[in-house]
């Protein structure tokens, strides 16, 4: 008797739903790189002014931009699987987020709406939904990077907080500088040949005490490389390469609400973490 015969009515479901998540982990036939996030060492600097000014400078230069859209491949690893996808990502701040994961054909794998108010998590191709959790608890339980909306708009602008805090503002070995926000984030800048943002850092709290670790590079051709990495050991290690980026465009909307089709069955959170492909070993 084959397990499916088995299986009791709610099993194939969450098997589809596995194996559809799944799609997005692909495991490679040679071995990649690792992709690691080296950040200043915040604990050998001096307090100086200056990482301040840097800090709040870069803020107050892309405050302004408030909307983006772009195509961003995905590749590196969370957990133990391989990573490799493709999503269609836009931001509108404060709040507003959708990304939808891209198939090669067909339906895409998931969509992530949030308006600022009601969070969706659709999976088209098993025709369920996940509701009342915040967009930091389903990009948790999908790769295990929980950002909030406002930190992802962060992150893919470039932007740190414009809220730094002048008494956690240092002068690093190097001459690169960095401040830290009332939340507890701390953004890095390099200066020469002009100031820069360098990397991010974000605190994250809840019963697994980890960090995200955020470096930015420059692309060629008009893409731009974001790096990854979170905890210690590392629960994922992720590169974005952004491309088609478009900023201060009008999103309406209806862009931050996801459809859920009629008949579309409900999904626990905890029931998507005990199903995802990538989800945090037990006791983690």
């Amino acid at each position: 008797m084959t397990p499916s015969a088995c299986a009791d009515e709610g099993e194939a479901p969450r098997r589809l739903l596995a194996v559809s998540l799944a799609m997005v982990a692909a495991i490679a036939v040679a071995c990649a790189p690792a992709i690691r996030v080296a950040l200043p060492d915040v604990t050998r600097g001096t307090t100086d002014p200056l990482g301040h000014r840097t800090i709040a400078s870069l803020a107050a230069a892309c405050a302004p931009v408030v909307t983006m859209t772009a195509n961003v491949g995905v590749s590196g690893r969370v957990g133990r699987q391989r990573v490799r996808g493709s999503l269609q990502v836009g931001l509108s701040r404060p709040g507003r987020v959708r990304i939808d994961a891209v198939a090669p054909f067909g339906a895409p794998i998931f969509v992530l709406a949030s308006d600022g108010r009601t969070t969706t998590l659709v999976l088209p191709r098993e025709q369920a939904v996940v509701r009342d959790a915040t967009v930091a608890e389903l990009l948790d339980a999908l790769i295990q990077v929980p950002l909030t909306a406002d930190d992802l708009a962060s992150v893919m602008l470039a932007c740190p907080r414009a809220s730094v805090d002048g008494d956690q503002s240092r002068l690093l070995p190097g001459g690169d500088v960095s401040a830290a926000d009332a939340g507890g984030v701390t953004s890095f800048a390099r200066l020469a040949p002009a100031p820069r943002l360098l990397g991010m850092l974000f605190p994250v709290s809840g019963q697994r005490a980890r960090q995200i670790a955020i470096a930015f590079a420059p692309g060629g051709s008009g893409r731009r490389q974001i790096d990854v990495e979170v905890g210690a050991p590392a629960a994922a290690q992720l590169r974005m390469t952004l491309s088609d980026v478009e900023t201060g465009s009008t999103l309406g909307d209806e862009a931050f609400v996801a459809v859920v089709p009629p008949g579309t069955r409900g999904l626990s959170l905890d029931e998507l973490r005990r199903i995802s492909p990538f989800a945090a070993p037990q006791g983690q």
